[in-house]
């Protein structure tokens, strides 16, 4: 074209007006995760400016770890590590299609890499990051947690199409259909 440049993109964020908070709040699919943010304390920040990027287990994904609204109200946040909950929230704006256009086709997830991952460390558990890569061989997006210390990955891909590149006012967020780590593989 003499005068632009033509993208063409394989899915549209679906955009939802108001915050991160504000739409995990009206999705009935995420209350137990929503519990477990407001008990950890990070719920209060997806209010704030951002941006966030935010992977949102559904409540299957704690059921299929037995875990409940009622389990979670009886935690003790002190009790565990901050990768139990605080490595699903990330201080920084990423859609699925980002990744694709920094993957770099080197045959695996390059871990700590810019070209087609994102990583971050995790507040206040300085053992631990997580983040998104793309799987080269189905460009599938991937949640993982990384133990620095030990190099030791829990992945699981995130939801399909339709489930992810959510956008709000302050960030994006990505369903995902597992909880990557029990309360007990989180304790101090």
């Amino acid at each position: 074209m003499a005068n632009g440049v033509l993208n063409i993109l394989d899915n549209l964020p679906k955009y939802r007006e108001g915050t991160v908070q504000d739409f995990l709040a009206h999705r009935t699919e995420y209350s137990c995760f929503v519990a477990a943010l407001k008990k950890f304390g990070y719920w209060d920040r997806l209010s704030e400016p951002g941006p966030w990027t935010v992977v949102a287990p559904d409540d299957q994904s704690f059921k299929a770890r037995n875990i409940s609204l009622q389990s979670i109200e009886a935690m003790q946040p002190d009790a565990y590590k901050k990768r139990l909950f605080g490595g699903y929230i990330f201080k920084t704006r990423v859609f699925v299609s980002d990744l694709l256009v920094m993957f770099g086709g080197s045959g695996y997830p390059r871990y700590g890499s810019s070209v087609n991952n994102l990583i971050v460390h995790i507040d206040g558990d300085e053992d631990m990051s997580s983040g998104i890569y793309l799987k080269e061989s189905a460009l599938q997006p991937t949640f993982f947690l990384l133990n620095q210390r030990t190099s030791a990955v829990i992945e699981s891909p995130l939801s399909s199409a339709y489930q992810i590149n959510y956008m709000t006012d302050n960030g994006v967020i990505h369903n995902i259909d597992a909880l990557l780590l029990t309360p007990t593989e989180a304790l101090y």
